[in-house]
């Protein structure tokens, strides 16, 4: 998950969206009282492809412009769905436990409310309906009307200081600032993977992990194989270059434009697992928990040394 910068204005909306007739709808849902009348052909806008690419979405094409193709939650390259963050229908606990049979019917087709999300951070026992709250908040159960009767969309945005005071658990990475502050990361102890734990007190990092599958063993092993064993490749063939040359010199010029790959690649949103990239060059105690222990005996310390005396070039 990294934080992204999002335009809810609406005319940067999906064209579907903006049409006077989903307008009118979302009005129409919103006086029904429940999500009964809510199309995914609407909130979706599918079309075909082609044979190579299957069935798309309009939607997730517009919500790409700032996720690229990404997962919101795990930031993995994967199927997506359009995904509601507060959900249009019933909502569940952290433990799937129903909290109301009625959810959040006037936001089908809201574009603040809908989010990209890969198919098992969604559908495959991942968060779906869930939507558990942090204590103390003050939840909203009805949409708003403005004077003549038509869905108030100002109440509708997912910035709108009723709906953050509702003080969900499930992290957004569009309003929730500084990600970062609610995980960290350790290597698996069979050292196959990569995990991600929350460190909050209020336990949001731990729920949005736990709500979204975000330890699923292909997410942790994507980890290690996609950031941490790219860069520790790229030092061995270092060191095997330096075993035949012995050429100290060229093989530090080397391990400091490996580091340096590391901190572009962290602020590179287009990549896969950036917090967990962010995480690595946070402190040197990270980059040796997460990076040192998959490196050569011999080199750990030198590459060790050379991250903490790292210079920009």
């Amino acid at each position: 998950m990294r934080n992204v910068v999002r335009s809810y204005v609406i005319t940067n909306a999906p064209a579907i969206l903006q049409l006077v007739g989903t307008i009118t709808a979302s009005t129409t849902i919103a006086r029904m009282g429940n999500a009964t009348g809510i199309s995914r052909a609407i909130y979706s806008d599918p079309y075909s492809a082609g044979p190579d690419e299957g069935n798309q979405s309009r939607v997730i094409d517009k919500l790409n412009d700032w996720y690229f193709g990404k997962c919101a939650y795990c930031e993995r390259f994967y199927k997506l769905d359009v995904e509601h963050f507060r959900p249009k229908g019933e909502i569940r606990d952290e433990d799937n436990g129903l909290l109301r049979a009625v959810g959040y019917y006037w936001l089908g087709y809201e574009w603040s409310n809908l989010l990209p999300s890969c198919i098992s951070c969604n559908r495959d026992g991942g968060k779906n309906s869930k939507f558990p709250y942090v204590a103390g908040g003050n939840l909203v159960t009805a949409p708003v009307f403005d004077a003549v009767g038509n869905l108030d969309r100002t109440f509708c945005l997912v910035e709108h200081h009723l709906l953050v005071g509702e003080l969900p658990a499930l992290l957004n990475p569009e309003t929730d600032i500084n990600i970062v502050s609610y995980f960290a990361f350790e290597v698996d102890s069979d050292m196959q993977g990569i995990k991600i734990k929350g460190i909050d007190v209020n336990r949001r990092g731990e729920i949005t992990a736990n709500v979204c599958k975000l330890n699923r063993q292909e997410i942790r092993r994507d980890r290690l194989q996609g950031v941490v064993m790219d860069f520790v490749n790229s030092v061995h063939n270092s060191v095997a270059i330096l075993k035949i040359t012995n050429d100290d010199n060229s093989f530090a010029a080397q391990l400091n434009l490996h580091i340096r790959k590391v901190y572009n690649d962290c602020n590179e949103p287009k990549l896969s697992h950036t917090l967990l990239r962010k995480y690595i060059v946070s402190s040197l105690e990270n980059f040796e928990d997460i990076v040192i222990p998959f490196i050569v005996p011999e080199f750990q310390q030198i590459l060790l040394t050379a991250f903490k005396n790292y210079t920009a070039i």
